[in-house]
């Protein structure tokens, strides 16, 4: 875990870069010589200063009880090589995993109907994923609390201390990126691929045309994921997406989509 964490503090060394590294040589995180050796044209600094950036990032990390885990997700697209998890890891074990995203402007239509079917898929034993965003998934993180359900928060940004503390009761936060790092348009982007990836199926609540939510849509598409919506944009049927608004209808969403193989993606190492 070191040596890549060590490797994604390489300036030009992001998340791709590395891993195409790690592929083309194979002995890279095995033998310490040679790992040395294949970085040592790529540093602008002696390599003694990377590792004690590693040592600090991993005290920081042991004091916001934040724990650092290699990530081997075989269902996210583009599996992130490193995740930074606080709360209880054990969610991301659960076989009854669903992603809820949407739009950050709700109708209050949406609301009603998005809070009654999220608090429904809690009672069935699902565990909720969503991205922390405002509207559609605040709601389905808060509706999740109140029916004492856990939540799974995927962050576009490092953890902090100041984030919506009351998920911690039962749930986790997920992020690709280290404790404090700030927020970006393209992690947001980025985000989305996690919170699919991580689930079993996904439920839009709420989307438009473009929004942030298709991001989602898109890659549960890629990625063989059943998904269901309440109200969506044209063109959302096209990507194999059923319509939800009653609970039976919720129901035969969840227990006829529900697959244990999806998402056959692989890592490099």
């Amino acid at each position: 875990m070191d040596k890549i964490l060590l490797l994604l503090l390489i300036p030009g060394f992001g998340r791709s870069r590395v891993k195409q590294f790690i592929y083309d040589n194979p002995l890279l995180l095995e033998d310490d010589d040679y790992f040395n050796y294949m970085i040592s044209k790529s540093l602008d600094l002696p390599i003694s200063i990377y590792r004690d950036s590693v040592d600090r990032l991993k005290d920081k990390c042991k004091k916001l009880g934040v724990e650092i885990r290699v990530c081997k997700k075989k269902s996210i697209i583009d599996t992130p090589l490193i995740l930074y998890l606080k709360g209880d890891s054990h969610l991301l074990d659960s076989r009854k995993l669903l992603g809820v995203v949407g739009t950050r402007t709700p109708r209050v239509k949406s609301q009603i109907i998005g809070e009654e079917l999220v608090a429904y898929s809690v009672k069935q034993g699902w565990v909720t994923v969503s991205g922390l965003a405002k509207g559609c998934d605040t709601l389905a993180h808060r509706v999740t609390v109140k029916n004492e359900g856990a939540t799974i928060a995927v962050l576009p940004m490092g953890y902090r201390k100041s984030l919506a503390p009351w998920i911690l009761d039962k749930g986790l936060f997920v992020s690709e990126y280290p404790p404090g790092e700030d927020v970006r348009k393209y992690k947001c982007v980025n985000r989305n691929r996690i919170i699919t990836g991580l689930s079993k199926g996904l439920y839009v609540i709420e989307s438009g045309k473009g929004g942030g939510s298709e991001h989602s849509i898109k890659y549960a598409k890629k990625g063989g994921i059943p998904i269901s919506y309440s109200f969506g944009f044209n063109g959302i049927e096209e990507y194999g997406a059923v319509k939800v608004t009653q609970k039976d209808e919720f129901d035969l969403f969840l227990s006829e989509n529900y697959r244990d193989d999806i998402n056959p993606y692989r890592v490099y190492y």
